[in-house]
């Protein structure tokens, strides 16, 4: 038998039979307003005196308080506890009352935007000479702080041209001194949010507990998020740095599925634990099926039509950077492959033909699109990888950076010799005094892009120590070319990128993975250990659960279950 337990403690009294679907949210569609591990059903409950009493008599007209709503009810089969659950009404009769039962862990998230999640509120630092120490700080020690200064050449970050070269750069690093400036000269000065730090915020305020399981290292602890919002003013850096500026105006649920879909990863929401999850997809694949359903098979399995997942996955090209309208080569697939280098500066040789050339420094392609022609050799990275051989796609979300390749623009150093800088091309927000006395103010809000800090490193080219991000790993020197700072890229290709490290299992699966229904009589004990992310075991095969409809109660315990499976590969 169903019962429903309300936060009193008390039970309503003859709870009809309950049925109901639970939704492995990694196979759901794309809509944000589709919560992971969200799900809500109506039922149909008798008023009798003792639910009268119970839920505050709603059947009465002169009763002019809205319905009320009961947070955190639980729901039991066979007397064991199920899940939790909110009741609200929706209408009442002298003899019956609808209820909504619905359990939603991350429900809190739906309208709320993420500037609207505190951030650590304004953080008091000091003057600029504080504030500059600071943000030289976090470039030292990363993972000890919320964000990360560091160096960006950006052509178009003022919309009025330069003021000085120093004006090409978000966080200008001066190699001299071994600090970051700013001025009205070159005003573009900000933190950028790890990713680690804006996924812990978005769950705290939910009653469950958060595990982390993608960023487990510090390498991927060092994962932030582009902005373009100087913290500059007219009257100069302020004493304080407020997270909320520096993150999109969107809300924390697009913001949410947009990092899962980059990664390949799924949130995985157990209602019976209270726990909520971050998981790499391909890590479940990995693993031995947890359960055997096998004994618990009902009738025969129903085959269904494989869906169609697209063969190819691309990053998605934001319009917002004007270099992806320049340089259309920016998608050309590795058939255009001329060849293998060492290094990216072996592209600056006269006689090398343009076309794509995979360097081993890089671990990545890149493509040459004048190689020898000029000291600063133009390199744009592949925004699309293409598994299969058809023309359906899937776009993921937040490409990263372009990582550049010039050792001197105009006599400022922009990077230490033999590795890469992050490049783009788009206005930011800022407000500034240009030369005539003018206040100028300018505002963009860019599409979301990735960024991986690296770390402090040496340039050999010039001395001091340098703070290092770009896309891809590299080789911190020439003859270095095998010796990699980090081990992972945000470029879609090569052994270390995106696809081949957190795409391609899944997506295999996808591709080619048998989609079948089929009954079990489980018991609630078995049914409350499950979890979404597991594999399970059903005859000879092992598969994933893309849903799972709770039919009706069974004698000796037992639940009727109805799963839409798919097998693994």
């Amino acid at each position: 038998m169903w019962s429903i337990q309300l936060p009193t403690g008390d039970f309503l009294e003859s709870v009809p039979a309950l049925s109901f679907e639970l939704n492995n949210q990694i196979f759901s569609t794309d809509d944000n307003s589709i919560l992971p591990g969200s799900f809500a059903f109506p039922v149909d409950i008798p008023l009798s005196p003792r639910n009268q009493v119970l839920l505050d008599h709603p059947h009465l007209v002169n009763n002019s308080r809205a319905f009320s709503k009961y947070e955190g009810c639980w729901i039991y089969a066979h007397g064991v506890p199920l899940f939790q659950a909110d009741l609200r009404i929706t209408n009442a009769t002298p003899s019956k009352v609808k209820i909504s039962l619905t359990a939603n862990p991350i429900g809190n998230l739906k309208d709320k935007k993420l500037r609207d999640l505190g951030l650590g509120e304004e953080r008091s630092i000091g003057d600029s000479t504080a504030m500059l120490a600071h943000a030289k700080a976090t470039t030292t020690a990363p993972v000890d702080y919320d964000y990360v200064f560091f160096p960006i050449l950006n052509d178009g970050y003022l919309s009025n041209g330069y003021i000085d070269d120093r004006a090409r750069f978000q966080n200008y690093w001066n190699l001299s001194t071994d600090q970051f400036e700013v001025d009205h000269d070159y005003p573009a000065f900000m933190p950028f949010i790890r990713l680690e730090y804006l996924l812990e915020q978005m769950f705290a305020p939910l009653a469950f507990t958060f595990n982390n399981r993608f960023q487990t290292t510090d390498e991927l602890r060092r994962l932030c998020l582009y902005n373009g919002t100087s913290m500059w003013t007219r009257s100069g850096l302020p004493t304080t740095i407020d997270l909320r500026r520096h993150v999109p105006d969107r809300l924390a649920t697009a913001e949410l599925k947009d990092i899962l879909q980059n990664f390949a990863l799924g949130v995985f929401t157990n209602i019976f634990s209270r726990t909520i999850s971050i998981v790499p997809l391909r890590d479940l694949l990995t693993q031995p099926p947890k359960r055997d359903w096998t004994a618990y098979r009902v009738g025969a399995e129903t085959i269904e039509s494989r869906d169609v997942f697209p063969d190819n996955v691309y990053y998605r090209i934001p319009e917002e950077d004007a270099m992806f309208a320049k340089y259309p080569e920016r998608t050309l697939p590795p058939n255009f492959y001329q060849g293998e280098l060492d290094t990216l500066d072996e592209l600056d040789d006269i006689g090398l033909a343009a076309g794509s050339y995979f360097i081993r420094a890089r671990h990545a392609y890149y493509y040459a699109l004048n190689p020898g022609a000029s000291p600063y050799v133009l390199i744009y990275l592949y925004l699309g990888w293409a598994p299969g051989q058809g023309s359906t796609r899937l776009e993921l979300p937040m490409p990263p950076l372009f990582d550049n390749h010039p050792s001197i623009v105009s006599g400022v150093t922009t990077e230490p010799w033999g590795s890469p800088i992050p490049w783009c091309n788009m206005p930011g927000t800022v407000e500034y005094i240009d030369p005539d006395g003018n206040v100028i103010s300018q505002s963009n809000t860019p599409s979301e892009r990735m960024l991986w800090y690296r770390g402090m490193y040496i340039n050999t080219l010039m001395g001091g120590d340098y703070p290092q991000a770009s896309a891809a790993p590299f080789g911190n020197t020439a003859e270095e070319a095998d010796t990699l700072i980090d081990t992972l890229s945000l470029h879609m290709d090569g052994e270390r990128g995106i696809y081949n490290q957190y795409w391609k299992q899944w997506h295999q699966m996808l591709r080619y993975g048998k989609s079948t229904i089929q009954q079990f009589s489980i018991p609630v004990s078995e049914l409350v250990q499950f979890s979404f992310e597991e594999k399970i075991r059903a005859g000879s095969m092992d598969y994933f659960v893309k849903k799972i409809k709770i039919k009706q109660l069974l004698s000796n315990h037992l639940v009727l279950v109805e799963a839409n499976l798919v097998s693994t590969i």
